[in-house]
């Protein structure tokens, strides 16, 4: 019995392997881009309203071992919380124009890798997580998730109070009719 109590957390030390269960969240920029300089790693800026704003930017994700795993050991991490003045400054200067969003610098925090306004999907987060996880060398361009395109019917150009013989105070507009050709 004995021999169990002592043997139990040597396997379970030996066994276990180190993976982050949670995420060390920056909410510093000066200090967050110095610990990304420091340890030459890309620094993720995630935007969001209120105390965990940064589950907003993927609502739905779970932010399990996997990804704060990907998170904590490839990326400083920061949290910018739109919902105050400094906040809003930071995300307005990062160019985050929605409620949420994701933001991913070069290994020198010079250069915008990735730029994104809006929700991220749980899949194209971990896309993200995992293309600039190492960091891409040379940053050419700022990249980001193509946002899907939403048409509506198109409206009638002339207003309905002018169709059919209705003008509104007895006020018609001229008509104009053009010729082409002859």
């Amino acid at each position: 019995m004995n021999f169990c109590l002592l043997v139990w957390p040597v396997v379970y030390a030996l066994s276990s392997s180190p993976i982050a269960l949670t995420t060390e969240w920056q909410t510093d920029y000066s200090k967050a881009k110095q610990l990304a300089l420091e340890k030459h790693k890309p620094l993720a800026v995630f935007v969001g309203e209120g105390s965990d704003g940064w589950k907003k930017v993927s609502p739905g994700t779970s932010f399990d071992g996997t990804i704060n795993q990907s998170l904590s050991s490839n990326f400083v991490c920061l949290y910018v919380d739109k919902a105050t003045s400094n906040g809003k400054s930071l995300a307005d200067a990062l160019q985050v124009t929605e409620h949420t969003g994701l933001v991913i610098s070069d290994k020198d925090v010079k250069l915008q890798a990735f730029n994104y306004s809006g929700t991220v999907k749980a899949d194209e987060l971990v896309n993200v997580i995992t293309k600039f996880a190492d960091g891409p060398q040379t940053v050419t361009q700022t990249e980001s998730l193509a946002k899907p395109v939403v048409y509506t019917p198109a409206s009638a150009v002339i207003p309905a109070a002018y169709m059919g013989g209705g003008c509104p105070n007895g006020n018609c507009p001229k008509q104009v009719q053009y010729y082409y050709g002859r």
